[in-house]
Protein backbone atom coordinates (compact mmCIF):
# COMPACT_ATOMS: atom_id res chain seq x y z
CA UNK A 1 0.00 0.00 0.00
CA UNK A 2 1.38 2.92 -0.65
CA UNK A 3 1.13 6.67 1.06
CA UNK A 4 -1.87 7.44 -1.61
CA UNK A 5 -3.77 4.22 -0.47
CA UNK A 6 -3.12 4.18 3.45
CA UNK A 7 -5.95 4.63 5.22
CA UNK A 8 -5.93 7.91 6.80
CA UNK A 9 -9.50 9.31 7.69
CA UNK A 10 -9.81 12.94 5.44
CA UNK A 11 -7.15 11.47 2.37
CA UNK A 12 -7.91 7.86 1.83
CA UNK A 13 -11.20 8.28 -0.24
CA UNK A 14 -12.97 5.13 0.85
CA UNK A 15 -15.59 4.17 -1.87
CA UNK A 16 -15.35 7.22 -3.86
CA UNK A 17 -14.13 6.07 -7.44
CA UNK A 18 -13.46 9.38 -9.07
CA UNK A 19 -11.52 11.31 -6.67
CA UNK A 20 -10.59 13.72 -9.74
CA UNK A 21 -14.17 14.76 -9.98
CA UNK A 22 -14.68 15.18 -6.32
CA UNK A 23 -11.44 17.50 -5.85
CA UNK A 24 -13.10 19.93 -8.54
CA UNK A 25 -16.84 20.27 -7.34
CA UNK A 26 -17.98 23.62 -5.87
CA UNK A 27 -19.40 24.66 -3.02
CA UNK A 28 -22.96 23.74 -3.95
CA UNK A 29 -21.78 19.94 -5.16
CA UNK A 30 -19.33 19.36 -2.10
CA UNK A 31 -22.46 19.64 -0.02
CA UNK A 32 -25.04 17.63 -2.39
CA UNK A 33 -22.10 15.02 -2.10
CA UNK A 34 -21.40 14.91 1.57
CA UNK A 35 -25.66 14.58 2.10
CA UNK A 36 -25.77 11.86 -0.41
CA UNK A 37 -23.23 9.66 1.82
CA UNK A 38 -24.86 10.71 4.82
CA UNK A 39 -28.15 9.50 3.57
CA UNK A 40 -26.64 6.58 1.98
CA UNK A 41 -25.20 5.78 5.20
CA UNK A 42 -27.88 6.07 7.71
CA UNK A 43 -30.15 3.77 4.95
CA UNK A 44 -27.86 0.78 4.16
CA UNK A 45 -27.10 0.55 7.97
CA UNK A 46 -31.13 1.14 9.17
CA UNK A 47 -31.75 -1.66 6.82
CA UNK A 48 -28.89 -3.95 7.71
CA UNK A 49 -30.09 -3.55 11.08
CA UNK A 50 -33.40 -4.02 10.65
CA UNK A 51 -32.10 -7.38 8.49
CA UNK A 52 -30.46 -7.85 11.60
CA UNK A 53 -27.08 -8.36 9.57
CA UNK A 54 -23.56 -6.65 9.74
CA UNK A 55 -22.36 -4.13 7.46
CA UNK A 56 -18.82 -3.11 7.21
CA UNK A 57 -18.92 0.96 6.88
CA UNK A 58 -15.45 1.42 6.92
CA UNK A 59 -15.17 2.37 3.26
CA UNK A 60 -18.17 4.49 3.15
CA UNK A 61 -17.22 6.43 6.55
CA UNK A 62 -13.76 7.28 4.86
CA UNK A 63 -15.36 8.56 1.85
CA UNK A 64 -17.47 10.87 4.07
CA UNK A 65 -14.63 12.26 6.10
CA UNK A 66 -12.64 12.71 2.73
CA UNK A 67 -15.42 15.32 1.36
CA UNK A 68 -15.50 16.53 4.89
CA UNK A 69 -11.90 17.50 4.81
CA UNK A 70 -12.27 18.83 1.36
CA UNK A 71 -14.73 21.75 2.77
CA UNK A 72 -11.49 22.97 4.01
CA UNK A 73 -11.39 25.19 0.46
CA UNK A 74 -14.45 26.98 1.27
CA UNK A 75 -12.92 28.12 4.33
CA UNK A 76 -13.97 25.71 7.14
CA UNK A 77 -10.67 25.20 9.59
CA UNK A 78 -10.56 21.46 9.78
CA UNK A 79 -7.12 20.28 11.78
CA UNK A 80 -4.85 17.94 9.08
CA UNK A 81 -5.63 14.15 9.11
CA UNK A 82 -4.06 12.26 11.23
CA UNK A 83 -3.67 8.19 11.09
CA UNK A 84 -5.33 6.69 13.59
CA UNK A 85 -8.28 9.85 13.93
CA UNK A 86 -11.28 10.63 12.57
CA UNK A 87 -11.62 13.89 11.30
CA UNK A 88 -12.23 16.43 13.55
CA UNK A 89 -16.28 17.96 13.16
CA UNK A 90 -15.21 21.87 13.86
CA UNK A 91 -17.80 24.31 14.51
CA UNK A 92 -16.91 26.38 11.25
CA UNK A 93 -17.47 22.67 9.55
CA UNK A 94 -20.84 22.06 11.68
CA UNK A 95 -21.73 26.05 10.58
CA UNK A 96 -21.20 25.08 7.10
CA UNK A 97 -23.07 22.27 6.74
CA UNK A 98 -25.85 23.57 8.65
CA UNK A 99 -26.30 26.81 6.15
CA UNK A 100 -26.57 24.43 3.49
CA UNK A 101 -28.93 21.89 5.27
CA UNK A 102 -30.94 24.54 6.12
CA UNK A 103 -31.41 25.86 2.60
CA UNK A 104 -31.99 22.79 0.70
CA UNK A 105 -34.49 21.02 3.90
CA UNK A 106 -36.02 23.98 5.09
CA UNK A 107 -36.26 27.18 3.01
CA UNK A 108 -36.69 25.34 -0.38
CA UNK A 109 -40.41 23.61 -0.72
CA UNK A 110 -40.58 20.72 -1.95
CA UNK A 111 -41.64 21.32 -5.41
CA UNK A 112 -38.72 23.77 -5.33
CA UNK A 113 -36.35 20.95 -4.89
CA UNK A 114 -37.49 18.98 -7.03
CA UNK A 115 -36.80 21.71 -9.82
CA UNK A 116 -33.50 22.32 -8.05
CA UNK A 117 -32.55 18.60 -9.16
CA UNK A 118 -34.12 18.59 -12.45
CA UNK A 119 -32.79 21.40 -13.65
CA UNK A 120 -28.96 20.95 -11.97
CA UNK A 121 -29.29 16.94 -13.70
CA UNK A 122 -30.14 18.93 -17.15
CA UNK A 123 -27.33 21.20 -16.74
CA UNK A 124 -29.78 24.22 -16.85
CA UNK A 125 -29.56 27.80 -14.48
CA UNK A 126 -30.50 26.44 -10.63
CA UNK A 127 -29.62 30.30 -9.31
CA UNK A 128 -32.89 31.16 -8.39
CA UNK A 129 -32.71 28.17 -6.08
CA UNK A 130 -29.35 28.76 -4.07
CA UNK A 131 -28.67 30.50 -0.75
CA UNK A 132 -28.00 34.26 -0.77
CA UNK A 133 -25.27 35.10 1.02
CA UNK A 134 -22.50 33.18 2.22
CA UNK A 135 -22.15 30.14 4.78
CA UNK A 136 -19.92 32.61 7.35
CA UNK A 137 -22.26 35.66 7.03
CA UNK A 138 -25.27 33.04 8.39
CA UNK A 139 -23.16 31.51 11.27
CA UNK A 140 -22.23 35.32 11.96
CA UNK A 141 -26.08 36.39 12.68
CA UNK A 142 -26.90 32.40 13.80
CA UNK A 143 -24.21 33.48 16.80
CA UNK A 144 -26.04 37.00 17.57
Amino acid sequence: MNKKEEKIYGIYPGSIERTDLIDNLNEIDLYLQIDAVKENIYWKYNMANIAHIDVNSNEDRYALEYLIYKTKKFGTKIPNPQKGKHIKLTEEYLMWYEYYENHFKNVLNESEWNEFLRRKQNDEDVSEFLPSGKWKEFSLKRKR
